[in-house]
């Protein structure tokens, strides 16, 4: 095998597969580019439900050629907006300044504390505290190159979107207000925690390093149980009246669980708190739905462009909403929401299979023909995922990784380019 060859396969065998090309080819957590789904990993072959075949798709094809730093960057704009909101709602003040990341304190557009009896007071003030670690978490992985917190809008914002849910063409007046009480405030931060809860989920598959992956699983979970608990609240209290909207609690939510689902794309992947339909949600009819998932109980994804479209309000600059002036990073449009890469090879039936390479005739991808692919070379893993984090989110080693990793080191735009795989060291 030449140098070169030797390379390639390392790219394609290393623990730490590299990103998502430009051209939405699937080259992460062992999906090789192939025209199909076809995997190094031998345990196959799997199926895929043919319900699954759109989120899948979707997700190789919102990849695209952003680095592990783009997707973190995308999450400080959404956790710095249920940050600040839930801080406001509980404390009534701005997050701390530490976690803004900036000279001064980031502008949010509203925002007092929030009319709360003390049953849900307690809760709020958990939330707040959960949300402003998981900013930490951002902070803490990134250092110095992470980004301030946008401006965000935690008043008008609120009242517009129940507006548009409710399909109402001009403000109504009063306006909604997310701080006057315990179901105001409890519809509120369910309409973010959820959003934030399945785009957390959907970010995992896009990141390469398994530290930071292991780390926005943790924050995908702690959203999911937050907005378990926000819909056990509003169960409670459905046959309430929400002002001034004059609508119960149950049809608020369900219209706004609707036009989040349609602001999302095609995908029917957003539920309220009964169900409705038999095809799509694991839950008898009429019954509680404090779980949004589908018929087989998996909770739903959404891509960063699902979630910016959404919080933006089905924006094309990529502006309004939540985010009046936009958001830091690159993910800062929703343009390409509805792209699906074509990742599937033409399986019949109602499922995709995802075959192993000896499976699907292509053993030679493998280290000489073997089943068993040998460690990638330690300039392939770095290239893949870990150099641009340093030491702390590297295997735990004895190794000096400070000395191999340079903190100003920057990964190459493409890991197929290396010829010669460095010599690991001893360690």
């Amino acid at each position: 095998m030449s140098a070169r060859s030797g390379a390639l396969f390392a790219v394609f065998t290393a623990l730490l597969i590299h990103a998502v090309s430009v051209s939405g080819n699937a080259s992460q957590f062992g999906l090789l580019p192939l025209g199909d789904l076809t995997t190094s990993d031998q345990g196959g072959p799997y199926n895929v439900p043919q319900e699954l075949a759109a989120v899948v798709q979707a997700t190789i094809a919102a990849k695209r050629d952003y680095t592990d730093k783009d997707i973190l960057d995308f999450l400080t704009n959404t956790e710095c907006l249920e940050s600040i909101f839930n801080t406001y709602a509980a404390f009534g003040t701005n997050i701390p300044n530490d976690l803004h990341a900036a000279v001064t304190t980031s502008k949010a557009i509203g925002g007092r504390r929030a009319a709360l009896s003390n049953e849900v007071q307690a809760y709020a003030e958990e939330v707040a505290l959960d949300e402003q670690g998981h900013v930490r978490f951002i902070r803490d992985v990134l250092g110095t190159r992470a980004l301030p917190c946008p401006t965000v809008d935690i008043s008008t914002a609120f009242a517009d979107f129940f507006d548009r849910a409710l399909n109402r063409t001009s403000p109504v007046t009063p306006r909604f207000d997310a701080y006057a009480n315990d179901v105001n405030f409890l519809l509120a931060t369910w309409l973010l925690e959820e959003i934030g809860a399945t785009g957390d989920k959907g970010s995992i598959n896009l990141i390469s390093n398994p530290g930071i992956a292991g780390g926005i699983a943790g924050l995908s979970g702690g959203a999911s149980y937050q907005s378990a608990v926000d819909r056990h609240f509003l169960w409670l209290r459905r046959n309430e009246t929400v002002q001034p909207y004059n609508v119960s609690v149950l049809q608020l939510f369900a219209a706004a669980s609707a036009l989040r689902n349609n602001w999302d794309g095609p995908a029917n992947d957003d539920q309220g708190l009964t169900n409705t339909d038999l095809n799509t949600i694991a839950v008898p009819t009429d019954n509680i739905n404090l779980v949004p998932s589908d018929i087989w109980g998996l909770t739903f994804s959404r891509t960063p462009l699902q979630v910016l479209n959404i919080l933006t309000f089905n924006s094309t600059t990529g502006k309004g909403g939540f985010f009046p002036n936009g958001l830091g990073g690159r993910i800062n449009s929703s343009a390409g929401l509805a792209d699906q890469a074509n990742g599937f090879g033409g399986y019949p039936n109602n499922t995709f299979t995802i075959l192993s390479l000896q499976q699907a005739g292509r053993g030679n991808l493998l280290n000489n023909g073997t089943i068993t692919p040998q460690p990638a070379p330690l300039n392939i893993q770095q290239e893949a995922s870990g150099r641009e984090y340093g030491p702390a989110f590297l295997v735990p080693t004895t190794t000096n990784y400070a000395a191999i990793y340079p903190a100003t080191a920057v990964p190459s735009a493409n890991v197929t380019d290396v010829s010669t795989p460095a010599t690991a060291p001893a360690g």
